[in-house]
């Protein structure tokens, strides 16, 4: 005979004309339930898998034995093995991520879209049923609802610079050394996280490459496409009349947040500590020796207005200190923008111009005369690098008849003191680049006639010019567009 009971609490029930006593329990009284881990801090662009777990408060002395498994336990044996709490599934979700995520799972892999603090949700699906079922009996089967929380606390990460692939500040810098600079973020736990976007933002002139060997175009900028990389690699460099370093503005994001960080690199730079040393003369109109350069035929008393051989019209001595603790070299580069224009016999005008205006080109090779090294710490005056005797011919028909009038000479100077790192084993050459410390602007002109009738040249008076160079403030590498003489054309 089957009989249907309804246990209310505890006390006494009528079960075939006897009273019989009985305890009612709760299951929760029987059993502990909750999220593992129950309480969390972790850094946004992290994963923390939570699972549920129960076990019983007072277990079983000999439980029926387990084969190993999960971290999540699926069985409980509850009244001295009578009954089995099976977890069949779990619930989760959390009221702040995107999408609200739900599982039927044990386990929850929770990454958060922003920081903040979070709840998680689980509700578990479990049956209960008996072990011990007398004979010609049916095992009683109940379903329960267990729902617990955990809260999590999630953080900014955490962001780390380094230089060559060392800790920002770990080591020294210098003008004109390679540098890779790169963003890392971390985890609380000191794990790797990526960046789901990163931008670098500098006001400084960053220079990815320089080459004064070559023709034009020498110098090599970063790219605005680089700087969206958490990676990139220039040289050090700033104006002489800034501070020795560079400042960047790093911008991210991990998920939905976003953050910033300021950046800064110091570096040691030798610098010119004194006004340079100049000497130099006067232009004029007189006849010197010309060489053609292709046949390395002398030809004399060819008229020119500017310098003659063998005084130079111009050197500069330079004076600078090496403030660091490495040894740098130091050599000179200049550039020109020529201006000249002449008249012909026949009426025509002819020019020689660096195009297009208001271009430099380059004067010579590099180094202009050689280069200097000087000792880390030390201060030294450098002579020999620099001396320059600029001149126009006033005919170029050294063999016949004068076909020039009148000849207008203008030109205008950019001379840059450049230094480099002396390769080490830590900085080999590859790894450091020219750099300019100081730039002059120095200019010379003049015009000349010739007399018809004896073919002599002479200065128009009052227009031989000479400005001594003179130091002057620059935010940007040595450009230029061309290389080599510049020829007469009847062309501007």
């Amino acid at each position: 005979m089957d009989s249907f009971l309804s246990f209310g609490g505890d006390g006494e029930i009528q079960f075939n004309q006897k009273k019989v006593r009985v305890k009612v329990v709760t299951l929760e009284s029987l059993i502990e339930y909750f999220i593992d881990p129950p309480s969390f801090v972790m850094t946004i662009g992290d994963t923390q898998t939570f699972n549920f777990q129960m076990k019983a408060l007072n277990p079983p002395v000999e439980p029926p034995s387990e084969p190993p498994g999960p971290p999540v336990k699926t069985e409980v044996f509850l009244l001295d093995n009578a009954y089995k709490l099976t977890l069949q599934g779990v619930e989760w979700s959390n009221k702040l991520t995107t999408g609200n995520r739900q599982s039927n799972e044990f386990e929850y892999p929770f990454t958060p879209d922003n920081i903040g603090s979070y709840s998680i949700y689980a509700t578990a699906s479990c049956l209960l049923e008996e072990v011990v079922v007398p004979a010609k009996s049916k095992a009683a089967k109940f379903f329960f609802l267990l729902g617990c929380t955990s809260g999590v606390d999630v953080d900014p990460p955490k962001i780390e610079f380094f230089v060559n692939n060392k800790p920002l500040g770990s080591g020294s810098y210098y003008l004109g050394q390679e540098i890779q600079l790169e963003a890392r973020a971390k985890s609380l736990s000191n794990a790797s996280i990526s960046f789901n976007a990163s931008k670098w933002s500098s006001n400084d002139y960053l220079v990815k490459g320089f080459d004064p060997g070559l023709a034009s175009s020498p110098v090599t900028l970063l790219s605005p496409t680089e700087m969206f990389s958490p990676k990139i690699k220039f040289f050090l460099w700033s104006p002489p009349s800034n501070s020795s370093q560079v400042s960047f503005r790093f911008l991210w994001a991990i998920n939905d947040h976003a953050g910033s960080n300021s950046v800064i690199i110091v570096f040691q730079r030798p610098k010119c500590s004194k006004k340079p040393g100049i000497s130099s003369s006067f232009p004029r109109v007189a006849t010197d020796t010309y060489v053609n350069p292709d046949t390395n035929e002398t030809i004399n008393n060819v008229w020119y207005i500017g310098y003659a051989t063998p005084s130079y019209g111009i050197e500069v001595f330079p004076v600078v200190h090496n403030e660091t603790d490495i040894q740098y070299a130091f050599a000179f580069l200049q550039l020109f923008q020529n201006a000249h224009e002449r008249s012909l016999v026949n009426g025509n005008h002819e020019f020689a111009l660096t195009k297009p205006s208001g271009f430099y080109w380059k004067d010579g090779g590099f180094p202009y005369l050689g280069f200097a090294p000087v000792s880390h710490n030390t201060e030294l005056e450098l002579n020999g690098l620099f001396e320059d005797a600029p001149k126009v011919a006033l005919d170029d028909n050294f063999y016949g008849h004068s076909t020039t009038l009148q000849v207008s000479a203008s030109a205008s100077y950019r001379l840059f003191l450049m230094a480099k790192i002396t390769p080490t084993n830590e900085i080999p050459y590859e790894k450091s680049i020219w750099c300019p410390i100081i730039a002059l602007d120095w200019v010379w002109g003049g015009k000349a006639e010739r007399s018809p009738t004896t073919s002599i040249w002479s200065e128009i008076p009052s227009t031989l010019y000479f400005q001594e160079p003179l130091e002057i403030k620059f935010s940007h590498f040595p450009d230029w567009v061309g290389c080599g003489s510049i020829t007469w054309g009847v062309n501007r």
